[in-house]
């Protein structure tokens, strides 16, 4: 993933992937509103495998991780280890929250990105 500050504090993120056969994908670019700083962040990316399947391409501060989907009741869905701060994973149908918990403890609401508004 690539995150790019802006002067007014927003943050420009996109990721590539690759897969196990040699072809790549994409994960849908966007902007964050200012908000922690990049070492203390997580992002939630969708990403486009090129066929139904979707997924969801989660960044959160290196280190040993892990990841945590919840439904919107706070029902615990999906809990998994990151490899070192970064996970893929096929999102739940009943999915409304992604969290990181760190480390040291923190937990980490993973925040998606607006989508980027592309001019002419």
């Amino acid at each position: 993933m690539v995150a790019v500050p802006q002067p007014a504090g927003s943050v420009v993120v996109a990721a590539l992937h690759g897969r196990d056969d040699g072809t790549a994908g994409t994960c849908a670019p966007g902007v964050l509103p200012a908000g922690p700083p990049l070492d203390r962040l997580a992002v939630a990316l969708p990403c486009d495998l090129g066929g139904p399947s979707s997924r969801l391409l989660v960044v959160g501060p290196p280190g040993d991780d892990v990841l945590r989907l919840l439904d919107a009741d706070g029902v615990l869905l999906e809990e998994r280890p990151m490899d070192d701060g970064v996970a893929m994973v096929a999102p739940p149908g009943r999915l409304a929250t992604v969290q990181v918990r760190t480390a040291d403890g923190r937990i980490l609401l993973a925040r998606t990105p607006a989508p980027l508004a592309l001019g002419d």
